[in-house]
């Protein structure tokens, strides 16, 4: 999946855009997350959707997926919302969570390869950084966007843009 996703940013592999039902994709991403969110002791509500975006199924499931992980593993909360509202001619996808936040210093450069967050505490980090940076570049390659809500003040808040279908 990795290097089929580093094809397709590389303009090797080809992206298959085409009308995608949301609700479907938010409730895989959320069945596929579940195991790790149970030994997390985390529960993720996924909300239903009947919005349709403009996207390659299996990237726009790597990107929510990769937003999902992040607050299943760092976030420290015991509940992930995922859900989605129109934002003009575009889905914003919200991943949602009431964990320990994102301190204001790490904001500027949470999306660039290797930057990882600095509110662990003595957690081993794991990973290598690369997840929300593939977030926005997958957001940009379908037409959209990727970032954080820096008002979200009980947790953390991030979203993905996709165009309507």
């Amino acid at each position: 999946q990795m290097m089929d996703l580093l094809r397709r940013e590389s303009g090797k592999g080809e992206a298959l855009f085409a009308p995608r039902p949301l609700g479907p994709l938010i409730a895989r991403c959320a069945e596929m997350l579940e195991p790790a969110a149970r030994l997390k002791g985390v529960v993720i509500d996924a909300l239903s959707t009947r919005f349709v975006v403009m996207a390659d199924s299996a990237l726009a499931e790597r990107a929510l997926g990769n937003l999902v992980a992040n607050a299943i593993r760092h976030a420290k909360a015991r509940r992930v919302l995922v859900g989605a509202r129109r934002n003009g001619d575009r889905v914003r996808v919200w991943v949602i969570d009431k964990g320990v936040g994102i301190p204001a210093a790490d904001r500027p450069r949470l999306f660039e390869d290797h930057i990882q967050g600095s509110n662990h505490g003595d957690e081993i980090r794991g990973g290598f950084g690369l997840g929300l940076a593939s977030c926005r570049r997958i957001a940009e390659l379908m037409g959209g966007s990727a970032g954080h809500e820096p008002r979200w003040r009980n947790g953390a808040a991030f979203w993905i843009d996709l165009p309507l279908g």
